[in-house]
């Protein structure tokens, strides 16, 4: 009783608090949120892989050290067009040349360019080697092109990568310069070769190519669904309770938690990305809850109030203040269940979706009193109240149908959780384009006509100087390759092989098919590595590690896939590479973005997990904390753990796929959901209704608290749903699935929650009678027997 007491008195003094400084407060929240933008300008959009992992993650790690040591493997593919003139043309050489010269003098963005015109040929110049572009300027004659071309199908490596296999469209392999701010420098990167290639019929492809659209997609999304669910809500609102009041206090407390969670977000330096951008929305739409609580206690006091307005405008607060802090604390705590993921970008997502659900409810307290004591009451407030008449009519025939009830959730339960053995874990960030948009048209049409173009990289690390100088590890990393071009979807190698290769036919004076092998002895590969070395224009920077020669590079290329599809080519990849250098000191290191995104599958479980099992914990513990009660944690558990359940076996059935967005919903869900169940458990509890039988108390409190429910379960769920608006799949599945999982809960609130009662009354009615006459305020200190 004395944490009661302390309890209660905390809450009247913070009531009176917000009354009395009311307009104070209002002004100081102007000030932080205004003041706020400053910090907010700072805010970009990022969607890089990079960002889901955590420092020191070992795959995240191993690439970075990749880049470090061959660059980025973030390359931009132009497919050119050449059908009209034809690829070994002069004027479409002369074209490819010029453009591909003009990329690669942006010696700022871009380190080097691979195509027709500027890729490497090795060549004798007498008893001289030579090695220079295969251009190097405009062709002028039909002879020019044509030696051009003889040159250009002398060499299998050209063959394989700068051309369809039709030639009829040209490759352009731009590699961006990697530094720290490429996220930033990626559009501008993206742009500059549009530009030089402006005057051809060309696709653009690439992982960067991609991730720049969805950050572009986030920006628009990020405006849209936000202004249109404000409007939304803002005519719902009206429409529901036809109160100009409860607008503009629900309008106020939407902007001014937007506004300053992105002043909060900016400060720390964060950027949105697909799974972030919904923060602003998510804290807008948390806001009118409260608002709609504390004017549902305003009418209801309209009479306190219009007396005395300071004393009643402090019961109202001191009624709201508590029921408002518990519920914006179990959304807390629903949100700071992500923070166990192993994903980053998800834990930056709940600390930051936490810190808004708390200061959302500041916020809306604020805003609340300061439009509440500008009005002068003249007569009682007569509080409009959406869907009373349907929720008392359901009420009324409830207890006779518990029974039905409870079978029918019991059967749907098991059919959820058949869905739920159903649900596949995957990622496709292609997938989150439409099929109609421009980027993934490029790619699928890159894909169809060239091949596939996404490096998977390794590194082989022979683990002794000069190993890779060895005959026996060339002969071994040779079989690789043959046993990788193998596998459906594994095309176009490339290796330190294709050096050694030609430099061999060169040097032999030979034909492709007699020639172009393996050197015979490791002195022979020296001694042509030497001679390739002694060429200024030698490219051995992106092959392996000269002048140790202790590691190469290999890289083949995938399909754009999922990260489940990914990770089987890593995985077959990693048992050739087993098979070929077992018994061997060589060992190898995956490297480039395909590793990292493979292990999205396995972080995405986990953190599913994790954060359903902590959210399950925070949530249900501060009910138990709360209500004091063994019994109101049995009642709370069904109506809130169903929706979930619900919601997961319906995409398993459905096949949508549990992904870097999806993955976020039952964690949030949880925290959003009990809400409406800790309103209706306080008054469940409330003296008022001691007299009541169990099955009476709980349908005459949900009869008070149903209409303000639907109203606000509506409310939210219109405004998730207006995601769908969005161009980005992931967003769009997120706003659909958690829609529908609040109108899950609201369905459940007045069905499972009430007929639990129903059946524990039944078999449990001399506990049941024994319910406690305390009021939910006093509740916190009791204790169950």
């Amino acid at each position: 009783m004395a944490n009661a007491k302390f309890a209660d008195a905390y809450f009247k003094m913070g009531a009176g608090f917000i009354v009395r400084w009311r307009r104070l407060l209002f002004t100081l929240l102007v000030i932080v949120s205004v003041g706020g933008l400053f910090f907010a300008r700072n805010i970009s959009i990022d969607n890089s892989l990079e960002l889901w992992f955590l420092e020191g993650d070992p795959a995240l790690e191993a690439y970075n050290e990749f880049k470090k040591k061959y660059g980025n493997d973030e390359v931009i593919l132009a497919m050119v067009d050449c059908t009209k003139d034809g690829m070994f043309s002069p004027a479409m050489l002369t074209a490819i040349y010029k453009a591909s010269k003009a990329i690669e003098d942006d010696k700022e963005n871009f380190k080097r360019v691979l195509s027709v015109g500027l890729s490497p040929y090795i060549g004798l110049n007498g008893n001289d080697i030579t090695i220079e572009d295969l251009m190097n300027g405009p062709v002028n004659t039909l002879d020019e092109a044509e030696e051009i071309r003889r040159r250009f199908f002398d060499d299998p490596f050209k063959q394989r990568i700068l051309q369809n296999a039709s030639s009829t469209w040209a490759i352009i392999i731009a590699e961006p310069v990697a530094t720290p701010d490429m996220d930033d420098r990626r559009p501008f990167i993206i742009e500059s070769v549009r530009s030089k290639l402006s005057g051809f019929n060309f696709r653009l492809a690439g992982m960067g190519v991609m991730y720049n659209e969805l950050n572009r997609l986030s920006v628009q999304d990020g405006a849209v669904f936000n202004a249109v669910a404000y409007v939304a809500i803002a005519t719902l609102i009206f429409i529901l309770y036809r109160s100009w009041v409860f607008l503009f206090m629900a309008l106020g407390a939407m902007f001014f938690s937007g506004l300053g969670f992105l002043g909060f977000y900016g400060l720390f330096g964060q950027n949105f990305n697909m799974v972030t951008i919904v923060l602003p929305t998510l804290m807008m739409i948390l806001s009118v809850s409260d608002v709609a609580y504390a004017y549902n206690n305003y009418c209801f006091n309209s009479a306190h109030v219009k007396k005395n307005r300071e004393e009643g405008l402090e019961h109202v607060f001191y009624e709201v203040l508590s029921p408002c802090l518990f519920t914006s604390l179990t959304n807390t705590a629903g949100f700071l269940a992500l923070v166990t993921s192993p994903l980053d970008v998800l834990r930056v997502f709940g600390a930051f979706a936490g810190f808004a659900c708390m200061a959302e409810y500041v916020v809306s307290m604020i805003v609340v009193a300061f439009v509440l004591g500008q009005i002068e009451l003249k007569e009682e407030m007569q509080i409009r109240r959406p869907f009373e008449t349907p929720v008392n009519w359901w009420m009324q025939r409830m207890p006779r149908y518990y029974v039905h009830i409870l079978v029918i959730f019991a059967i749907l339960s098991a059919i959820s959780v058949y869905g739920i053995s159903r649900l596949q874990v995957d990622t496709y960030s292609m997938g989150f384009l439409h099929e109609s948009n421009a980027i993934r048209r490029d790619s699928d049409a890159v894909e169809s006509t060239y091949g596939n173009y996404l490096p998977l990289e390794v590194r082989l690390l022979t683990g002794q100087s000069e190993g890779v100088k060895k005959v026996e590890f060339l002969k071994r990393l040779e079989q690789t390759i043959i046993d990788l071009e193998a596998v459906p979807g594994i095309e176009k190698p490339a290796s330190i092989l294709d050096v050694l290769k030609k430099m061999n036919q060169i040097m032999s004076n030979g034909d492709v098919a007699q020639t172009y092998v393996v050197p015979a002895s490791d002195e022979a590969v020296s001694q042509l590595l030497m001679l390739y070395e002694s060429d200024p224009d030698n490219d051995l920077e992106y092959m392996t590690d000269n002048p140790d020669y202790s590691e190469t590079r290999l890289t083949v290329r995938v399909p754009m896939v999922s990260a489940a599809g990914l990770f089987k080519f890593e995985e077959k990849a990693r048992e050739i590479l087993g098979r070929n250098f077992a018994g061997t000191s060589t060992t190898w290191k995956f490297g480039g973005y395909v590793p990292l995104y493979a292990r999205i599958i396995s972080y995405v479980t986990w953190s599913q997990v994790s954060s359903f099992a902590t959210a399950f914990i925070f949530v249900f513990g501060a009910i138990a904390i709360l209500f004091k009660r063994f019994k109101a944690m049995v009642l709370v558990v069904l109506p809130n753990i169903f929706p979930i359940i619900f919601t997961l076996g319906f995409m398993g059935l459905t096949g949508i796929k549990l992904d870097i967005a999806t993955v976020t919903i039952a964690a949030i869900a949880m925290g959003i959901v009990v809400d409406d169940t800790i309103h209706a458990l306080y008054l469940f509890y409330d003296p008022s209704r001691s007299k009541f039988a169990p099955v009476e108390a709980v349908v005459d409190g949900i009869r008070e608290a149903g209409p303000a429910i639907v109203a606000t379960s509506l409310i939210y769920s219109i405004g998730f749903l207006f995601m769908v608006f969005a161009s980005i799949k992931s967003i769009i599945f997120f706003g659909l699935l958690l829609s529908m999982t609040i109108i899950v809960a609201l369905i459940c609130e007045v069905t499972i929650l009430p007929a639990q009662v129903c059946l524990l009354h039944r078999f449990l009615s001399s506990d049941f009678a024994a319910k406690t006459t305390n009021t939910a305020s006093t509740s916190i200190g009791s204790s169950d027997e």
